[in-house]
């Protein structure tokens, strides 16, 4: 059976049309595995096994398609500030902050991809928005005002669309460095732009944004394909 990685959703309200395209994705989905490489959800944060009302619909699918059997992996992306492990574990999901091994006969790294461009500050930044402190003031402030200051530190998701050439680039020497450290399949999003490198030491593939292209991918036997819904 197949493995489907896809990126990049950013599905910000109940009504969004593409958690629609999702849901129906999720549920037509015929794989062994899936992995969600971050930013499926523009603005995700859980307490425990809650989840924001907006994001229900998609955290039910997810649901469902672990309860046929499909390994359901969630790499975390930068608009991702927490995943309660209780809500992980009643979901099925195992939750990575990059995924490395041998799935299928090929070595494979899959991460979000901010990594590329990280700095001591980012590095700092995002290690608060994930810690206890950060986390202990949204849930004081209740749900609401969570939804709210998430949201204007997330910026709006109709403006994800573009991406600077610097950081397409900055993301193609992260995957090679990746794959001078020994994997044969680089895997990221981030970016938003779907593309495919075959370099003499391997692979790599971005699975562009869910959201803006309909993009993902799908790994059969080893082999890696771009495909659209």
């Amino acid at each position: 059976m197949d493995t489907v990685l896809l990126s990049d959703a950013h599905i910000d309200a109940l009504e969004d049309p593409v958690q629609v395209r999702l849901v129906a994705f999720l549920d037509a989905l015929e794989a062994e595995r899936l992995i969600l490489l971050g930013d499926i959800f523009h603005r995700w944060w859980s307490v425990g096994a809650g989840v924001f009302p907006a994001y229900v619909p998609t955290v039910a699918a997810l649901h469902r398609l672990s309860q046929r059997g499909v390994a359901v992996h969630f790499v975390l992306g930068n608009h991702d500030f927490a995943f309660h492990p209780d809500l992980a574990a009643e979901l099925g999901v195992v939750v990575h902050s990059s995924l490395s091994g041998w799935l299928g006969g090929v070595h494979l790294f899959a991460a979000h991809g901010d990594q590329a461009l990280g700095s001591r500050r980012y590095d700092a930044y995002h290690r608060f928005l994930r810690g206890r402190a950060f986390n202990l003031a949204l849930r004081m402030g209740g749900e609401q005002r969570a939804w709210r200051l998430l949201g204007r530190l997330a910026g709006s998701p109709e403006t994800q669309g573009s991406c600077p050439a610097g950081v397409t680039q900055a993301l193609q020497d992260y995957a090679r460095q990746r794959l001078a450290d020994g994997a044969q399949l680089v895997v990221l999003g981030h970016s938003h732009v779907p593309e495919r490198h075959d370099w003499p030491e391997g692979s790599y593939l971005n699975a562009g944004s869910f959201r803006d292209q309909g993009s993902y991918l799908r790994l059969h036997q080893g082999q890696a394909s771009l495909e659209r819904i």
